[in-house]
Parts: C-alpha cells; sequence; structure tokens
C-alpha cells in the first residue's frame, strides 16, 4: 500500500512541473524509473588470468543502478572505481618480477544490492636465458673467446675441465673463456654451463692436439775405421725442439744418455737437419746410433741404426792404433 501511494505522490509532482513548464525535467524521471525499477547488476567475467608482463583486460558491467568497483592488489589497477548504467571496466597488472610465483587478487564490484567478485590471477615471470654461441673449437694454442648471454634473471658460469677457465663481465651480458695451451697429442673436450634460476645452458668446447713432432731419418755416411757421420733429421711442426742429439755404443743395441756416448744441440727449432761428426771409433766394430730429440712432450727417440766400421790395416792393431 505504501509502495502504491509512493507513486501516485511522484506522478503527481511530475505532472505539476509539466503544468508549471513547458520541458519535461529529467531529474523527475530518474527519480520515477528508479523508484519503480529493481537494481540490477551482472558481469560477464568471473576470472582473469594475465601473463607475466604488464597487461590490460577489459570486464563487462551491466547495470541500472549506480555501482562501484574495488581492487584488493596494488599491482592490479582500474579504470574507475565506479560508474552509472552499463560500462566497460579496464582492468590492468604491472610485469610480475618474480620468477618463482604466481601472484592473485580480486576484483569487487557492487551496486548496493548486489555484489560480484572477479578473481584475478597473474602468472610469475618467464625465465629467458639464451648464450651465443653454443659452442667453442680451439687450437692447441688455446686462446680465449667471448659468449654473449641475454637473460632476465641472474646467472651463473661454470667449466668442467681445469684448463678451460671462465670469466663474468661486469655488466652481466657476456662471460670470456680461455683455453690453455694443449700439450698432448690428444684433442680433449669440456664443457660450459650456464645456470640461470631453472633453465641451464651447455657450450660444447674443443680443443685439438699438439702434431707429434717426428724424426724424419738418420743416416750415416762417410764410415772409415775411426770415424763416421751421422746425419739426423727432425720436425716438431708446431712446437719447439729445445734439444736434439745421438746416442751411439757398441755395447747397447738400445743406446740412450744413460748407457752410451751422447753428442748433442740446445736451443730452439722447429725443423732440423745435423751432421754429428764421430770420432775416436774403433776398427772392425759394430756401432749402435739412436737419435732424441726433446720438446714439451718430452724425449722422443727415434729408431736404432747400426753400422761397422773397416777392419784395420795389417800395420794397425784391433783397436785401429797403428803399429810402429
Amino acid at each position: 500500500m505504501k509502495k502504491y501511494f509512493l507513486y501516485i505522490f511522484i506522478y503527481i509532482a511530475a505532472g505539476a512541473n509539466l503544468a508549471c513548464s513547458d520541458s519535461w525535467n529529467d531529474k523527475y524521471l530518474e527519480l520515477a524509473f528508479e523508484a519503480t525499477s529493481a537494481a540490477t547488476l551482472s558481469v560477464n567475467a568471473d576470472v582473469l588470468e594475465f601473463p607475466d608482463h604488464a597487461s590490460s583486460q577489459q570486464v563487462e558491467i551491466r547495470s541500472n543502478s549506480r555501482w562501484t568497483a574495488v581492487s584488493s592488489a596494488n599491482w592490479l589497477t582500474l579504470s574507475s572505481n565506479y560508474g552509472s548504467r552499463d560500462a566497460n571496466l579496464t582492468v590492468s597488472a604491472e610485469v610480475n618480477t618474480s620468477t618463482t610465483q604466481e601472484r592473485t587478487g580480486n576484483i569487487t564490484i557492487s551496486n548496493g544490492v548486489k555484489s560480484f567478485t572477479v578473481s584475478v590471477k597473474q602468472l610469475a615471470k618467464q625465465e629467458s636465458l639464451e648464450v651465443s654461441p653454443l659452442s667453442l673449437s680451439y687450437s692447441f694454442n688455446g686462446g680465449r673467446e667471448a659468449i654473449n648471454v641475454s637473460a632476465n634473471v641472474s646467472w651463473t658460469v661454470i667449466s668442467s675441465a681445469s684448463w678451460l677457465t671462465v670469466s663474468k663481465d661486469a655488466e652481466g651480458l657476456s662471460f670470456s673463456v680461455t683455453a690453455a695451451k694443449n700439450i698432448s697429442t690428444d684433442s680433449r673436450q669440456a664443457t660450459i654451463t650456464v645456470k640461470g634460476i631453472s633453465m641451464n645452458k651447455s657450450i660444447e668446447v674443443m680443443q685439438t692436439g699438439v702434431q707429434a713432432p717426428s724424426i724424419d731419418k738418420l743416416t750415416i755416411l762417410d764410415i772409415t775405421k775411426h770415424e763416421a757421420t751421422c746425419r739426423i733429421s727432425a720436425n716438431s711442426h708446431n712446437i719447439d725442439i729445445t734439444e736434439y742429439g745421438i746416442c751411439y755404443s757398441s755395447m747397447f743395441q738400445t743406446p740412450n744418455q744413460a748407457n752410451a756416448d751422447v753428442l748433442n744441440q740446445t736451443g730452439a727449432w722447429k725443423n732440423l737437419s745435423h751432421d754429428f761428426r764421430l770420432t775416436g771409433l774403433s776398427s772392425r766394430t759394430t756401432y749402435y746410433v739412436r737419435p732424441y730429440i726433446v720438446t714439451e712432450l718430452g724425449t722422443l727417440f727415434g729408431e736404432t741404426v747400426q753400422f761397422t766400421t773397416p777392419a784395420s790395416a795389417p800395420n794397425e792393431g784391433d783397436n785401429g792404433i797403428p803399429k810402429d
């Protein structure tokens, strides 16, 4: 009954105003509409999901009355906190800098009669880690190479081998890889690992070995009863020969520096050909000569070569010393 009398009052007041004026007052129309219509409110979303980066989405609000909107999180902002009638509410999420946790919030929309809650979820920051190049190759001499890193998280770098060292730059945009000289004829491999939070990148590293030095030939020349010339030819390819020589003996078929006489030279050579003159030999005697070279790889012996001095003349003793 009270509501009925309210309607009559509103229409009488509106009619009285019309009688006093040539135009209809919109305010009275609005009051009449709100008085005679039930308040309505609806939204088109229950849940919003945002990526890790800054982005926006819209929520459609349908209402015949005034409404308010409130965000529960400071990283979640609204284009407006109030409105009337239908509207599109823009919801904006800031970038999520956490790489371990997603985050949540709520938006509450209400007109005083009805209320809706929109749940909001934002993904954790998606980790990014890229390195270039993903493989390195060094000669036996070693050297230094740079690796570029693109990442949105902090990262560390480690080497799997002691001969391969790494050094990160101050800006965190690259690191250097230094390979030591490979004093071996064997090639070697190692791995560099760049570690983020949950992502790893591997760089495969290969280094060649040094080419093995060689003693090409030992030739015996100009053999007499008491002398002979031994010519040695050798090639170290990439590393220095720091010593070379010959070991010779009439007693040991495998002569070396410990059991035989030695003639040698010291210095620094890559390729060499040298003559050693043996003197004071006994006639009619077999000698065993073995060449060697010394490099960073150690001592390399060549094959043993033998020769026999001629017999003595009738007026000479077996030791090769002429008789009176």
